[in-house]
């Protein structure tokens, strides 16, 4: 642990810095992976990086098994699930049926929430971000369902169809925020990852993304902080991110010094430090004055928390995390 003074939580910073107020430092967001996707790391990262955001949720999230499909288990060594395509035509569509979520989930999330309960004291689960709760919004669900390609052909093609497919998804969604709600004592945070905006024109926005998101979004608590992940490069529609009513915008391919300048009086900033280039395959003195550029650009004036620009590419070293984590406490001090 860097010697300096600590005069906030994790969850104080981190709630400070989403409601774009100045903190004691930059709070870092450490979004690790183990060997591969499906694994996590081996070692506590609460223990390793004590002052880092850490989410604390009970797992899961609605997912396409829902309607049936089924994970493509050819593609083993994917950095994602790949789901074998459920919608192959309009009558596909129209066969979908909304699905029995309390059943399915109901004594599931019950048993998970007892047993991360034990598992965590509570001081912990005060000192960081619990609970979490995730969701995919509906581009990035409905791509699972259909093909990315596709639904984005279908847009066009098949506006109606898509349209209800996106306000199906939607409803799942909401009854998957409503019933965490009801089996957690609290929501910190609500997750909503859809990268869908990365190809939406500025004319398809409203009607094929944001009505959606801010469904998804007002569903949560009104004191949960909504926390939008999307790594894509969404600089020609940069503005919708604070109509979301998002208070976090965990990023990547943006310019952070353009997404200060256009959104960062709007909402706080996440991100984005290249997970593939810089953490996995850059030196520990690269990540670092890396950082310390991002923090000259980004942290004035608060609104922003030192991350990578999406989920950390399985295999980066963690000397390169650590880097994150100690300049973030020594070159992050406000003032700036």
């Amino acid at each position: 642990m860097i010697g300096l003074r600590v005069r906030m939580t994790p969850w104080e910073r981190f709630e400070a810095s989403a409601y774009l107020e100045t903190v004691d430092f930059v709070q870092s967001y450490l979004p690790l992976r183990g060997e591969d996707y499906r694994h996590g790391v081996k070692f506590n990262l609460i223990d390793r990086y004590p002052e880092a955001i850490h989410f604390i949720g009970i797992g899961g999230r609605p997912d396409p098994s829902l309607f049936g499909a089924e994970i493509d288990k050819r593609s083993r060594d994917a950095d994602s699930d790949w789901w074998k395509p459920l919608i192959e035509s309009d009558d596909d569509y129209d066969r979908l049926e909304y699905p029995d979520l309390r059943k399915e989930f109901l004594r599931e999330l019950k048993e998970r929430y007892i047993s991360n309960r034990r598992r965590y004291k509570k001081e912990t689960l005060e000192k960081y971000a619990a609970w979490t709760v995730s969701i995919l919004g509906p581009m990035d669900f409905a791509s699972r369902l259909r093909g990315y390609d596709k639904i984005l052909v279908d847009i066009y093609r098949r506006p109606n169809q898509v349209h209800k497919l996106f306000s199906l998804i939607t409803r799942v969604n909401i009854e998957w925020i409503n019933l965490c709600a009801e089996i957690l004592d609290r929501i910190r945070v609500l997750i909503l990852a859809d990268h869908g905006l990365t190809f939406l024109s500025p004319r398809l926005v409203e009607s094929f993304g944001l009505q959606y998101w801010r469904r998804e979004m007002e569903a949560a608590p009104k004191e949960a902080l909504r926390f939008y992940h999307n790594e894509g490069d969404v600089t020609h529609v940069l503005e919708t991110i604070p109509k979301m009513n998002a208070h976090v915008f965990h990023f990547g391919w943006v310019e952070a010094a353009e997404a200060k300048r256009r959104i960062g009086d709007s909402i706080c900033l996440c991100g984005n430090l290249n997970t593939v280039e810089l953490l996995r395959s850059g030196t520990v003195k690269e990540v670092t004055e890396a950082c310390k550029r991002l923090i000259r650009v980004a942290a004035p004036n608060g609104g922003f928390i030192i991350s990578s620009g999406g989920g950390m590419a399985p295999k980066t070293p963690i000397a390169n995390v650590d880097a994150i984590y100690r300049t973030s406490m020594k070159y992050g001090r406000y003032p700036h």
